[in-house]
């Protein structure tokens, strides 16, 4: 025992040992430290480079498209046309007028016009080439000085012409880098860095820009402040951690090392057989480190149940931000989280996705209500999701439209689990849900076994194939994705394009439905609107798809001709009932048309019989005010009645209402559902409608969908209600 004692080390020794093995330590922290931050900067510098560069490459896409978007506006500008007609003041107009109402961007050195032969209106102070380049739309050129600009040319055609023969042409002279600056928001990039590379001259394509400008990626301030924060950080903590030594070497040698000499010769005696000393070491806190273990336990305790109590509240918040509150099953929110791990690919396991759409939900709501479709949502989730094991997810990801993913799983197996779905939610008795249809759904599947190269695609092939089931029959309403159907989405959209255009040609396949328009103060029918459907051998197509198709070919004239010519057929038929009326609707580009002004003749003679309406958009009546005024002027002092629609979504109503050929007033959908949100939107809906009476004209309140509402709109007085209340769009039932 005493050879042990003696080969034993004291506690200053240990303290030393102590500090000196600190200091090593502190040593080796911080070189690695200073090493694993080294790493950093260099993969923070290569990330910042390649986000640099998708950055710039986007910025050139968005720049050209700009551009290219900014000369097709100002070729569809009337002012243009009416320079191309009669140049006499060509010069002014560029120099002045044009550029006084501020329609160039800052980026913009100058614009030109060339007529139909390519040639400049005026070479004086021109600023683009006297004559238009051929077959280029876009070409970039490198000034004397140094400067990179970009020509951008568009033609100019007369609208409504079917044929779009150009008329003359609009030039731009655009400052690139300028405009690159100007029109992107650069993270990763230094704006001031973008410059023109070293050795161009000349003209170029502009297919070339990516390659001509050089530009800088900025540096994260961490970068330059870190590493001496860093190494300050660590000097600080070195003395620090050398002063707690020292005070630690102090402590132990003056505060434990005499208490414990103390106590050993208090034991010594003791084991001798003498009684311990008489004066007690009164800093050993036995009774204290007791009550310390005491509150130590209490505390473990109080701490356990926060734990828990925090451990329900984070469930409580994980499952209303990740379960939809409607159906019970996951929401987007728990998708997306999902998918982002599929996007990583911690998992390269086979996987199938099963989309699934209520077919007809719409008009379900429509006919049924809000709250009968948010009931037929509840038991599709509860249907679907009793067909599922527990580790398969069901997710609402929109309106009606729900997910489920399979890992593991063939396409075999996830058709089996989509026919399944299927069949459970055709096996839901309708009668307890209030309607009279059968349910049905749609489903899309997708199945790959490499998630990890294909998920970027997944939801557009599963969208795919739920968008063919949504036109197939019994079994065949699960559909499995392939190769060919990505032809056959473009085909469908070729059909609908061919159907519009036929349509507007010839008039076949436009049939009119009518959606009732209630007086509000008797209750009954005063008047119906015609609404156009297009019907072809796949099916209906609605109304949006129709008009955006007329949109972009041109076709609103002669599409609304074929419209009026469908109701004067029902009219002539009889299936309006006299004494009511019809109201018809019209694109503002159509309605001045002569054509059409010669047309509308047509429904004079039953003027008398019936309450004949001409529905014009709000937007379109205000950008074509003066003449549209004229034109609706005359309409009115023979008997029809002019109506604006959709008011409130427009910018101007306001402004031009009190001198407007109006008689009726619709109220736009977003007024109705706006009454509903909060006190300030209600006064602001009370205080429109007091306002359109007060001036003389009609209220028609579109949108009606509950009893509530008919009751409110109904209380502040507006003439009409319109909406799936009263009845919705529909062929005459005395057809």
């Amino acid at each position: 025992m005493a050879g042990l004692i003696s080969r034993s080390h004291s506690l200053r020794t240990y303290t030393l040992l102590l500090l000196a093995l600190g200091a090593l330590v502190l040593v080796v922290l911080g070189w690695r430290m200073l090493d694993r931050l080294h790493v950093i900067e260099q993969a923070q510098q290569r990330e910042a480079a390649a986000a640099a560069q998708l950055e710039f490459e986007r910025a050139m896409e968005n720049t050209l498209a700009q551009v290219a978007g900014l000369a097709e506006q100002i070729a569809s500008w009337d002012e243009v046309r009416q320079q191309l007609d009669a140049p006499t003041y060509y010069t002014y107009w560029r120099d002045n007028r044009a550029t006084a109402q501020g329609l160039w961007p800052i980026y913009v050195r100058g614009v030109e016009l060339y007529d139909a032969r390519g040639d400049l209106l005026s070479n004086d102070a021109a600023k683009l080439p006297p004559r238009l380049p051929q077959g280029l739309e876009a070409q970039l050129i490198v000034t004397k000085d140094g400067q990179l600009c970009m020509l951008r040319f568009a033609e100019v055609v007369e609208p409504g012409d079917a044929l779009a023969t150009p008329i003359g042409s609009v030039g731009l002279r655009v400052d690139f880098l300028s405009a690159l600056r100007n029109l992107h928001r650069f993270t990763y990039i230094d704006p001031e860095s973008l410059l023109l590379k070293p050795g161009y001259e000349g003209a170029y394509p502009a297919s070339m820009a990516v390659e001509m400008v050089s530009f800088q990626s900025r540096q994260a301030a961490w970068i330059s402040v870190l590493p001496s924060l860093v190494r300050q950080t660590l000097v600080q903590f070195m003395l620090a951690f050398f002063i707690l030594i020292a005070l630690h070497y102090v402590l132990v040698t003056r505060l434990f090392t005499r208490p414990l000499r103390q106590l050993r010769n208090e034991l010594e005696h003791l084991r001798a057989g003498g009684e311990a000393a008489h004066a007690p070491i009164e800093w050993m806190p036995v009774r204290e480190l007791s009550e310390v273990r005491h509150a130590l336990h209490e505390y473990r305790h109080s701490l356990e149940q926060a734990h828990s109590k925090l451990d329900l509240s984070n469930a409580q918040l994980w499952h209303e931000a990740h379960i939809d509150a409607l159906t019970g099953v996951f929401n987007r929110r728990a998708f997306d989280e999902d998918w982002a791990k599929l996007q990583r690919c911690e998992k390269n396991a086979p996987l199938a996705l099963i989309l699934l759409d209520c077919d007809f939900f719409k008009a379900i709501n429509d006919s049924y209500g809000h709250e009968t479709g948010d009931r037929v949502l509840r038991e599709i989730a509860r249907v679907v999701a009793g067909e599922l094991r527990h580790d398969e997810h069901l997710y609402r990801i929109g309106g009606d439209e729900f997910l489920i993913i399979l890992w593991d799983a063939s396409h075999v197996q996830a058709m089996r689990i989509g026919e399944r779905c299927r069949l459970a939610v055709s096996a839901v008795s309708v009668a307890a849900l209030g309607i009279r249809e059968k349910l049905q759904i749609s489903v899309g599947v997708v199945a790959t076994e490499n998630p990890c190269l294909d998920v970027p695609d997944l939801l557009r092939r599963a969208d795919m194939a739920m968008y063919q089931a949504k036109h197939e029959f019994g079994e065949a309403k699960v559909v499995l994705y392939g190769a060919s159907m990505d032809q056959a989405q473009a085909q469908w959209s070729n059909r609908i394009v061919h159907a519009v255009v036929e349509a507007a040609a010839t008039g076949v396949g436009i049939t009119m439905h009518y959606q009732p328009v209630v007086n509000t103060s008797v209750g009954e029918i005063a008047y119906y609107e015609a609404l156009a459907r297009i019907v072809d051998e796949e099916g209906i197509i609605e109304p949006d798809d129709i008009f955006q198709v007329a949109a972009r070919r041109r076709l609103q004239i002669p599409l609304d001709l074929m419209i009026l010519s469908g109701v004067l057929a029902d009219l002539r038929a009889g299936l309006i009932p006299p004494g009511q009326g019809v109201s018809i609707n019209f694109d503002g580009a159509s309605i001045a048309d002569p054509q059409v002004v010669n047309s509308l003749d047509a429904l004079l003679p039953y003027v008398g019989q019936y309450k004949i309406v001409l529905e014009i958009t709000e937007t379109s009546l205000i950008s074509r005010f003066e003449h549209l005024s004229q034109v609706l002027g005359r309409y009115r002092s023979l008997g029809l009645f002019i109506a604006l629609d959709d008011f409130g979504s427009g910018y101007s109503s306001l402004r031009y209402l009190a001198s407007m050929p109006v008689d009726i007033v619709k109220l736009d959908r977003s007024l109705i559902e706006s009454y509903s949100e909060n006190m300030a939107s209600r006064n602001m809906v009370v205080h429109v409608i007091n306002m359109l009476r007060d001036g003389g004209f009609d209220v028609v309140a579109e949108g009606i969908s509950t009893e509530a509402q008919r009751v409110a709109f109904a209380g502040m007085g507006v003439d009409y209600m319109q909406g799936w209340l009263f009845g919705h769009a529909a062929r005459p039932p005395s057809e």
